[in-house]
């Protein structure tokens, strides 16, 4: 066996320790033998007979010479000869990423879900790759949604999970994840005024209950009631906020071990409907201005009660010193109880509350930093008329007018006020967020750029995000540093495959252009875009890679060069399907409401054809790609084909229940008329329109436990498992029992 040694210096930093560790684990999977981990450096240059690789930075291990100053994300690898290569890194987290790239130059790839070895003995005897290289990120944040209350997910994650989940994004040197924290989650308690938050609960408080009849059981792994394997046994509000707790500073842990940030999100309009309710009782002594946005309700999740049309909305302004007041209380709560976090992401609901004294507002802002002429109440809110954010109009003026009062209120908390920040260590960072691109331009004028930062939230969509990113052309014109959320799949359209690659490709270089300092991609079944994600961290180190680039280049190493062809080709068509994909909006919203809605009449038939076509030319190119994958590949090619195959199932199964519910609609019609008017009455139409809705239901019942069982086989991760659950609990149980009702009210209407 070749003798190597891995030198670190004496006083090499954990995550230095990990990468010698880690070299040393893949050395010995790849080349069957265990390399010593030193802290001496060798006595001479000359290393004979032995194979030597120096880790750390300059500061240390001292045999790390002749390197230029690296910043904070740089790495070097460089061979000097043979026997000696050496990676150095600007922090220790860079070291780390530098020992995965050459671990990548021995053939390994690192997916999301997992590695891809070469095949058994194809990497040969031990040999030192000829290498001198120089990174450094195109993007300072490369940001991965992680926690959230969508069962899809990875909300039931173990930590055990988490862990492996972080150990892939460092290694495809993702830095920063980002969470979410609703004021109903079991992350921290809080009390105001002597009343205590009792709501301790996960996924907006559905309970998902798993039976005899759920498709993939032997995968959930239980019957009953599903929850994160975290808060098993857990019943008391004290039990679960203790395993909460848990969980949240077990994924914080785990993601510092590997050199990631953690950002955790809270909403300053959401507080526990407990403590909530006596907001009116609370600000009778004080005169809040009434709203002058228009407010509708659009649907409420669970917990979250209110749905846009808030009850105390009006109440939720920072004219009212109770809200201010609750505001930096619950937020005091929930950053003292995770001090040890890397940055806060402040942000309102994505449907604002309709604040009271939005103009007057917008009057304290203007008076404390000039904002006229340029900035003027009337001419945002003409411009934001003009725009239109998921074909509404309306809704970019709410947008616009709800984002005033948060600024303003971040402006009181941060600018103002010194409670949070008296609170807060000088290294954690704050970023502000709100959803209005008439706004954002405003941000550098009011607040310290050493301190907070801002992520855009322009669209909903990826499409309609690179539309509208000439918004953020002020980001160049500032030392302002600003991220960009984008989203690789979108929650509405749920687990219909989204491959916007190439939109994503052209919003990272709008990005470049406008100075914008990173990414903070959503995304939901994250499994099922390997390739997707894949192209964002490549193209967050290497501006010059391109999605087709990229996915020819992870063909080729996971599936071999015999698979690239149709791949690549199933790949493309993907891309082209995004303009239905994006006219679906609303198809696969992983809520309760994700079979009833398609029965009450959301109807998107036309696009639906067009994708079940589509996807059915793609299946075949994707089953040629299976057929030709070495044998490494054949997973990762046949759950593509199981998503677009389980999705041209679940859109022909939303064919049959719109068809069943336009059956049963003309059924009503028909007993309407005759009930009011006595008219005559076709008892064969009336029939035969009951045994159309009554087969198509069941047709579909039949589609979504075809579709279903296809996605039990390609269940990865949590955020897989959580969409398994959904399509049984919010897809099959519905769909079956809707398919009894009108069987039995048919049965019923016939005797």
């Amino acid at each position: 066996m070749p003798d190597v040694i891995i030198h670190i210096g004496e006083a090499a930093d954990p995550l230095e320790q990990r990468a010698a560790e880690e070299l040393q684990r893949y050395i010995r999977a790849l080349f069957g033998f265990t390399p010593r981990v030193s802290h001496r450096l060798p006595k001479t240059q000359r290393s004979g007979s032995r194979y030597h690789v120096q880790l750390g930075t300059q500061q240390s291990n001292p045999a790390l010479i002749g390197f230029d100053s690296l910043g904070e994300q740089e790495y070097i690898l460089r061979r000097h000869s043979e026997r000696r290569l050496d990676i150095c890194g600007g922090f220790p987290v860079a070291v780390l990423w530098g020992v995965y790239e050459l671990i990548e130059e021995w053939g390994v790839t690192f997916l999301f879900q997992g590695d891809v070895f070469p095949e058994p003995g194809s990497a040969g005897p031990f040999y030192l790759p000829k290498l001198d290289v120089h990174r450094k990120p195109v993007f300072e944040t490369r940001t991965a949604r992680f926690l959230g209350d969508m069962i899809n997910t990875l909300v039931l994650a173990s930590v055990q999970e988490n862990e492996r989940i972080l150990d892939q994004l460092c290694k495809r040197r993702i830095n920063t994840i980002m969470g979410g924290g609703n004021s109903f989650n079991p992350w921290f308690h809080w009390s105001y005024r002597g009343v205590e938050k009792n709501t301790a609960d996960i996924a907006f408080g559905f309970r998902h209950v798993i039976h005899e009849r759920s498709i993939g059981k032997e995968i959930i792994g239980r019957l009953g009631h599903f929850t994160n394997p975290e808060f098993q046994g857990a019943e008391t509000y004290e039990e679960i906020l203790a395993a909460g707790k848990r969980l949240m500073h077990g994924i914080v842990g785990a993601a510092h071990q590997r050199g990631i940030k953690v950002v955790v999100c809270h909403s300053l309009s959401d507080f526990p409907e407990e403590i909530q309710v006596h907001l009116p009782r609370w600000s009778k002594k004080y005169s809040v201005p009434a709203t002058s946005m228009k407010r509708e309700h659009f649907h409420t999740l669970g917990l979250q009660r209110d749905g846009t049309a808030y009850r105390f909305g009006h109440l939720m302004t920072p004219l009212n010193p109770v809200y201010v007041d609750m505001v930096e209380s619950i937020l005091s709560a929930f950053m003292g109880e995770y001090p040890e976090v890397d940055g806060w992401f402040l942000t309102a609901h994505e449907w604002p509350p309709g604040a009271g004294g939005i103009e007057e507002c917008w009057r304290q802002l203007d008076e404390r930093y000039c904002l006229s002429p340029d900035f003027t109440y009337e001419n945002l809110m003409k411009k934001a008329s003009q725009q239109k954010i998921s074909g509404s109009s309306d809704r970019a003026v709410q947008d616009a007018q709800g984002a005033i009062p948060t600024i303003r209120l971040l402006d009181l908390i941060l600018n103002e006020r010194t409670v949070i920040t008296d609170l807060l260590s000088p290294n954690v960072k704050i970023c502000a967020s709100f959803i209005s691109e008439t706004l954002m331009p405003v941000i550098p004028r009011i607040f310290n750029s050493k301190r907070v930062e801002f992520a855009a939230s322009i669209e909903v969509l990826a499409s309609d995000i690179l539309r509208r990113m000439v918004s953020l052309e002020f980001a160049s014109e500032t030392d302002f540093k600003t991220h960009l959320i984008t989203v690789i799949n979108d929650d509405n359209i749920g687990f219909i495959p989204q491959f916007g690659t190439r939109i994503l490709h052209r919003t990272l270089q709008a990005m470049r252009k406008h100075g914008l300092v990173g990414y903070w991609f959503r995304l939901y079944e994250r499994s099922k875009y390997e390739p997707v994600m894949g192209y964002m961290a490549e193209a967050g180190w290497d501006r010059s890679t391109t999605p087709k680039k990229f996915y020819t280049r992870q063909i080729e190493r996971v599936c071999g060069k015999a698979a690239v062809e149709p791949i690549l080709k199933a790949y493309t068509m993907l891309e082209n399907c995004m303009d239905d994909v994006d006219a679906i909006l609303g198809t696969g919203f992983m809520m309760p409401t994700l079979m009833s809605r398609l029965w009450h009449g959301f109807d998107k038939t036309q696009h639906w054809k067009r994708l079940i076509r589509k996807f059915s030319a793609i299946e075949p190119l994707l089953e040629d790609g299976v057929q030709l994958s070495e044998p490494r590949g054949k997973q990762y090619a046949g759950d593509m084909l199981g998503f677009v195959h389980f999705a041209r199932l679940y859109l022909e199964m939303a064919l049959h229940v719109r068809q069943a519910s336009k059956n049963y609609d003309a059924v009503q019609k028909m007993k309407s008329s005759w009930n009011r008017k006595k008219e005559q009455f076709d008892m064969d139409v009336c029939n035969q329109h009951y045994t159309d809705a009554v087969q198509n239901l069941d047709e579909a019942v039949r589609l979504l436990e075809q579709a279903t069982r296809i996605w039990a086989n390609t269940v990865r991760d949590a955020a897989d498992l959580g969409t398994l659950i959904g399509l049984n609990v919010y897809g099959l149980d519905w769909l079956r029992g809707k398919a009894d009702e009108v069987r039995l009210e048919s049965e019923l209407w016939s005797m």
